[in-house]
């Protein structure tokens, strides 16, 4: 797998890591392999800074990101990891770049899963270094907003307040995040289904989602991670996740374990203690 946020501020960097560990032999060619809603110019300029790159990791600086223009755009960074052996295999993960800040956040976990497997995947965010709003300048650290102006948050120091009781209802909720608790980021996890909609799952608010073994099938489960700050609802990211799931391989039991038997004496084995995981 590639690891790395999905979705980045214009001021961040995003660091991006192959699931295969780096070791004598094996070799790494990172590059830009698509887009949608992009240019081919931009992608371009993408794999010319990849080019140069033969680590299993990359990080990508906000001069490198900033053909990113269009922030509709997804382009696709792939890693193709060759073995000692001369085996490849290309991960690939779809990147886009916000106009302001947002959550850094990456989704580590398994790709498939066998019918008898638990799914656990878990988000892991970092805060951006970019304005945390999309409708102004944000407050800088220490700071909160006290009220929100046509021409963005009147910004505060969070020591110039002496009794937090007084505050109205929107900067107490402000005062409280930015001051008493310090930034903080929420998840939440949908089901995506057929048609696009999107359906809460029961593990909803957790950076990990768990759900129970899931049935064998040829299609993809899709679900959306949203992550966002608790004072500011809309700095949020989108990251796409799917995973597979294939039938669990036959458990075989054959009682009575390793024997000597005797020529003159029938064998029989007994294999009837086995099992099907993917129909308990």
């Amino acid at each position: 797998a590639l690891y790395g946020p999905s979705v980045v501020g214009p001021c961040d960097s995003a660091t991006y890591t192959s699931s295969v560990a780096q070791t004598a032999g094996t070799s790494y060619l990172w590059g830009c392999a698509g887009h949608q809603e992009g240019s081919d110019a931009a992608c371009q300029a993408l794999s010319d800074r990849l080019a140069g790159e033969t680590g299993a990791s990359v990080t990508l600086l906000p001069q490198d990101l900033a053909v990113m223009a269009n922030p509709l755009a997804v382009y696709t960074v792939r890693v193709r990891v060759t073995g000692p052996t001369g085996l490849a295999n290309t991960f690939s993960l779809g990147v886009s770049r916000s106009s302001f800040g947002v959550p850094l956040v990456s989704v580590f976990g398994a790709s498939a899963f066998t019918s008898a497997e638990t799914v656990s995947l878990e988000a892991r965010g970092a805060l951006s270094s970019c304005p945390s709003s999309a409708f102004g300048s944000p407050c800088a650290a220490d700071y909160y907003s006290h009220q929100q102006l046509s021409t963005g948050p009147d910004c505060r120091m969070c020591s110039s307040v002496s009794s937090p009781g007084t505050l109205d209802a929107f900067a107490a909720a402000q005062y409280r995040s930015a001051c008493a608790f310090g930034p903080l980021i929420l998840y939440e996890w949908y089901k995506v289904l057929p048609g696009g909609e999107r359906s809460l799952p029961a593990a909803s608010t957790s950076p990990q989602l768990v759900l129970p073994p899931q049935p064998a099938s040829g299609v993809p489960q899709s679900y959306l991670l949203v992550a966002y700050l608790a004072s500011d609802t809309s700095a949020s990211a989108e990251v796409p996740v799917s995973f597979t799931v294939t039938p669990a391989p036959l458990l075989a039991r054959i009682r009575g374990g390793d024997r000597v038997f005797s020529p003159a004496v029938d064998t029989i084995l007994d294999a009837s203690s086995s099992s099907d995981p993917s129909s308990s």
